[in-house]
């Protein structure tokens, strides 16, 4: 892929959200992209698009600048992180997730893995800001809550008022969406 064709790629983008980009003397494109994030106003962020980033950087260098869109840790890792910050134990995430048995405990040693919902089911467990959950949802192989498909939408927002399973559900309920089970 050459330059124009990247450049391309780059005018495809803005109808995407970027909204002006600037060559940042590394080979690199800045671009500003509007995203709605963890609010629903569209909050001003940053994004990095690579050109010709495979010609000019060593794989060493490509993950190190990129560490950040990488995934290090597990999906395991990062719940035992979590139960740490909030200072809980795997008993209350489990029983306010609403989950069965010890469920929570083989997601939290690496023996199982779960679906979506019942990773959204663990988020509200704890609960999780909105950002945690996302990445959550990454670090589980799924899609991230995505604010145009109505459903995702109330648990979007459920999740930002901090609203616990059985309300949430009551939520989906009161607007005809599927419910988190």
């Amino acid at each position: 892929m050459d330059e124009s064709e990247d450049r391309e790629e780059i005018v495809q983008s803005r109808e995407n959200g970027v909204q002006s980009e600037e060559e940042n003397g590394n080979g690199r494109i800045e671009a500003n992209v509007w995203d709605a994030g963890d609010k629903y106003n569209c909050q001003k962020r940053y994004a990095n698009v690579a050109i010709g980033v495979e010609k000019r950087v060593s794989a060493e260098e490509f993950v190190a600048a990129n560490q950040e869109e990488l995934h290090t840790k597990t999906l395991a890792e990062y719940l035992n992180e979590m139960l740490i910050k909030y200072n809980l134990e795997k008993c209350d995430v489990n029983k306010r997730a609403d989950l069965a048995g010890n469920y929570f405990y083989q997601v939290c040693n690496g023996s199982k893995s779960p679906g979506r919902d019942k990773l959204i089911q663990i988020a509200l467990g704890f609960p999780l800001t909105l950002s945690e959950t996302q990445y959550l949802l990454r670090l589980g192989g799924h899609s991230e809550l995505y604010v145009r498909n109505s459903r995702d939408a109330f648990l979007m927002f459920a999740i930002e008022k901090g609203y616990e399973l059985q309300r949430v559900n009551e939520l989906l309920y009161a607007n005809k969406k599927e419910l988190l089970e």
